[in-house]
């Protein structure tokens, strides 16, 4: 989404845990079409030149269906969780949650002023409101979802 919004976007990850291929050239194709860009890293300090940083929990296609060996793999990636010292000056966090703390983030930076989640959680509850108050509305031509289901259980 940022890329198609003429963001310039830029995903560090480590190597080996890169996207699927059609998603990259999918992200690479907006952010042309939009004004931004896309780029790929395998740096983890990346995250120092970001106005925002927003983590995600890593998976590996390698290991896709394999829990052990994804396991294995992640042991290696303790230096890529977000901690106060991999923020750059002024940078921001955000993260979808659930997260896992002190693994992708740090106590500091999830709990801290420069932290996000809470917000981004709060807007995520009205954002889901609204579309299950659409989708559960009478609509021109339609019966209410509620009194079909009311109905129902009558």
């Amino acid at each position: 989404m940022a890329a198609q919004r003429g963001m310039d976007v830029v995903l560090a990850c480590p190597e080996g845990w890169e996207l699927h291929k059609e998603v990259v050239a999918q992200a690479k194709v907006l952010a042309d079409a939009s004004g931004g860009s896309f780029e790929i890293t395998n740096d983890p300090n990346a995250t120092k030149d970001a106005d925002i940083v927003y983590a995600k929990s890593w998976s590996s296609l390698d290991s896709w269906g394999d829990p052990a060996g994804e396991s294995f793999k992640k042991l290696e990636l303790r230096n890529w969780q977000v901690t106060p010292d991999s923020l750059g000056s002024g940078a921001r966090f955000m993260h979808c949650l659930p997260v896992r703390r002190n693994v992708v983030v740090s106590d500091a930076v999830l709990d801290g002023p420069t932290s996000l989640v809470l917000r981004q959680a709060e807007n995520r509850l009205h954002a889901q409101t609204a579309v299950l108050e659409h989708m559960l509305s009478a609509t021109a031509g339609c019966e209410s979802p509620l009194k079909t289901l009311a109905e129902v259980s009558s």
